[in-house]
């Protein structure tokens, strides 16, 4: 538990009589046992949906000597929460984060689609451009910027400055070089808690609330459907590997020039799981996108037993296409182990392979799953589904999380952005065999939900935005609203003197 705050271990040394002491400590006895009678009556008569008996979902198809949830009751400083349990797995969380078919995040995304459509047709570059000088003068804009570090953070921050200029009722403008904050899918959501009513009510509009997970929208999703695109060489590189076809399902893998045996197992039961939710008919096409082209080849083995396996080979690709890609054919030797040694204009040629999946997008990784590049792939493919009968509605984004990267729970997943961060606290079931799970295409900002809950690190980091979190992730409201009127500017007026005058 942590420390008592400074006013109470004041007050704890203060002289208490023995009498009323010995009384005080007879009814706290008689509170607690009281309250352990009340959780096992509840679990008791609680349905089944223990945090063992989820855990069992592909109990039958993992090798013997994988753990169980069944080996760990969960973290020993974690909270009794809703049936009992003191935990939950990634498949739990993960049913509860994207709505398990309870919302309809496409309903909202439709909602904010056409938001988004209105805000750039109203204050985009093909209206703006156009305004005689006097009224371009008086238009509001926003500035992103972007330079070359990851794709999936640089996408961030286009996406956070379009967001922001969608809020603000701004013209958006990007620009080159770098500028921090904005890397994740996390930062413009900072305008959830904000205590200006109406900043709060924009951002409401654009993100849904944060304790509905399982009806918000897919936002950055529909930014990127409505503000990006590829170039026409990109696009032909597309066409080349998809052969008229769209995937049913993409597998995104991100392994570090790393290949283990647990993470291509676990991701193969993944996809099998996304066939079932699919129900696709026929043989399914499933699409492969990796920054390390060795490992591809590994799985495509074990998919082609079930499925068509597809991904985009460049370097037969710059042989037969007669096409060039504008851009360095080279790649970077010094980030070849973080973004894999094919040239960086691949990435590209992937992302938009990948956004035409049909039905499913499913994440794993030798470390971290569901990383902005899988975010933003899963974003973009739902986004090009919803609203078209029958995929659109049925669209699923998975995580498969291997056994060892789950031996202290989701403690790993982390990163501030990062899709399963808001899970990863003391409510994580730590020893977990291999996981499927639901993912939400909008990561959540805030420790709103049942099974949410903060690590250490993000419990300080809150502290210096002046937001205080319990151990399960709850904010003191009243403490952010203090904070923010201490630091409130206070604007001093002074008597403003007409222009001087030379004496005639």
């Amino acid at each position: 538990m942590p420390p008592a705050p400074a006013r109470w271990r004041r007050g704890a040394r203060s002289p208490v009589p023995p009498r009323l002491l010995q009384r005080a400590l007879l009814a706290a006895a008689f509170s607690a046992a009281a309250l352990v009678l009340l959780v096992l009556l509840q679990h008791h008569h609680a349905p089944n949906t223990s945090v063992a008996s989820r855990a069992r979902v592909f109990s039958d198809e993992l090798p013997e000597d994988s753990p169980s949830a069944e080996q760990n009751p969960g973290g020993g400083d974690a909270a009794v929460v809703g049936d009992g349990a003191t935990c939950a797995t990634a498949e739990r969380m993960g049913e509860e984060a994207a709505g398990a078919g309870r919302g309809s995040p496409e309903q909202a995304s439709l909602r904010v689609r056409e938001l988004i459509r209105r805000h750039f047709e109203l204050h985009g570059a093909e209206r703006v451009r156009t305004l005689p000088a006097y009224e371009f003068c008086k238009q509001g804009f926003v500035l992103g910027k972007a330079s070359e570090a990851g794709f999936g953070n640089e996408m961030y921050k286009i996406l956070t400055a379009g967001a922001l200029s969608v809020m603000l009722n701004r013209s958006l403008i990007i620009g080159q070089t770098r500028f921090d904050g904005t890397t994740d899918a996390v930062g413009i959501q900072f305008f959830l808690k904000n205590v200006h009513p109406r900043m709060k009510a924009a951002a409401l509009a654009l993100f849904g609330l944060p304790d509905s997970l399982d009806a918000r929208p897919n936002t950055f999703g529909e930014l990127m459907r409505t503000i990006i695109s590829p170039s026409s060489t990109v696009q032909a590189a597309v066409n080349w590997a998809l052969k008229g076809v769209n995937p049913d399902i993409v597998l995104h893998m991100r392994m570090m020039a790393n290949r283990p045996v647990r993470a291509r197992k676990a991701a193969v039961l993944c996809i099998k799981r996304a066939l079932q939710i699919c129900c696709t008919k026929g043989t399914p096409r499933v699409a492969l996108v990796s920054d390390t082209p060795a490992f591809v080849k590994e799985i495509k083995s074990e998919i082609s037993e079930f499925a068509e396996v597809l991904y985009f080979d460049y370097k037969l690709f710059t042989k037969t296409s007669g096409l060039e890609i504008v851009g360095n054919d080279k790649p970077l030797d010094f980030r070849s182990r973080d973004w894999g040694s094919a040239p960086r204009w691949v990435a590209f040629v992937d992302f938009f392979l990948a956004a035409q999946a049909r039905y499913a997008v499913v994440t794993g990784a030798h470390r971290r799953v569901g990383t902005t590049y899988a975010q933003l792939i899963a974003a973009l493919a739902a986004a090009n589904r919803h609203g078209q009968e029958p995929s659109g509605a049925n669209f699923t984004f998975l995580s498969s999380i291997h056994s060892n990267l789950l031996v202290d729970g989701l403690s790993t997943q982390v990163g501030w952005g990062h899709v399963w961060n808001r899970y990863a606290g003391p409510l994580s079931c730590r020893r977990q065999p291999h996981q499927c799970a639901l993912t939400p295409l909008l990561p959540p900002a805030w420790w709103d939900s049942h099974w949410q809950s903060p690590i250490p690190r993000d419990v300080r980091r809150l502290l210096e935005y002046g937001v205080r979190l319990s151990n399960t992730g709850e904010v003191d409201e009243r403490r952010l609203a203090a904070h923010c009127l201490l630091r409130k500017d206070h604007v001093k007026r002074y008597h403003v003197l007409p222009p001087y005058k030379n004496p005639a």
